[in-house]
């Protein structure tokens, strides 16, 4: 999956291609287009959180160890 960064330039590209159109359909499909660039950046971020905190946890039950520190 892309990068969240990668979405939000899209949207980005999306909304000033639709700001350089004269025709509301593609002002409209353009606007639409980036509405969902954004969406798609939002699960890929989501996407990312949730692996790095799966990916602390594992990091944490391996520096466990089974050594008390007392």
């Amino acid at each position: 999956m892309p990068s969240p960064e990668y979405y939000r330039r899209q949207s980005e590209l999306c909304l000033q291609l639709a700001l350089l159109h004269r025709d509301t359909r593609s002002t409209f499909w353009l606007v639409e287009l980036a509405k969902e660039m954004r969406a798609r950046a939002e699960e890929a971020e989501a996407e990312r959180q949730g692996s790095m905190s799966a990916y602390m946890v594992d990091a944490e039950r391996q520096d466990d160890g089974g050594i008390d520190p007392d």
